[in-house]
C-alpha cells in the first residue's frame, strides 16, 4: 500500500507570500514606507511576478527528481539509474463470454465493436466477427480501447 504523502514545497511559490518577503526587505533597506502608489511599488510587483514564475519553474524541476512526481522523459530516466525501464504501451484483451437463455435455432452474429459495457467507460473492437452456434454461450478475444467521445 503507497503512503499518501503531501507534495514537497521545495521552496515558496505564492506571489502575495514573495511580495510580502521583498516589501519588507525593501522597506527595512531604505528606511522608508512602500505605499502603493509609489514609483518603486511598481518596479517590485514586476520583479515579484517574474520571481513568482522562476520559483514555479524550479519547484517543478525539484519535483521531476522524485519518482512520484516526474514525467516523461525524466521518470524514465530516473528509472533507468537503477536499471527499470518503460514497457511499451499495448492494449489489453479480454475474453468476453455472450449468452442467452436457451439455445437459438440459427447462428447469432456477434458484431465488431460492440459496446459490452456503458458506453461512458469503455468500448470492446473484436479482433474478429464471431458467431454464435446453436449453443448456450459463446466467446471472443478483444482489444479494449478507452472511448474518447461519449454521449
Amino acid at each position: 500500500m503507497a503512503l499518501a504523502l503531501a507534495e514537497p514545497v521545495f521552496l515558496e511559490t505564492r506571489p502575495e507570500v514573495i511580495l510580502r518577503e521583498v516589501i519588507d526587505w525593501y522597506e527595512k533597506e531604505s528606511g522608508k514606507k512602500l505605499y502603493p502608489a509609489d514609483d518603486e511599488a511598481l518596479l517590485i510587483n514586476m520583479v515579484v511576478y517574474r520571481e513568482s514564475l522562476v520559483r514555479d519553474i524550479i519547484q517543478d524541476v525539484a519535483g521531476q527528481n522524485l519518482v512520484a512526481i516526474a514525467r516523461a522523459p525524466m521518470i524514465d530516466f530516473l528509472g533507468h539509474l537503477v536499471g527499470v525501464f518503460r514497457l511499451p504501451a499495448v492494449p489489453a484483451v479480454a475474453t468476453l463470454k455472450f449468452s442467452v437463455d436457451e439455445a437459438p435455432a440459427a447462428n447469432i452474429l456477434i458484431p465488431q465493436a460492440r459496446a459490452s459495457v456503458p458506453p461512458t467507460a469503455l468500448f470492446l473492437q473484436p479482433t474478429a466477427t464471431h458467431y454464435c452456434r446453436r449453443v448456450t454461450q459463446c466467446s471472443g478475444s478483444c482489444n479494449m480501447h478507452r472511448r474518447r467521445h461519449c454521449r
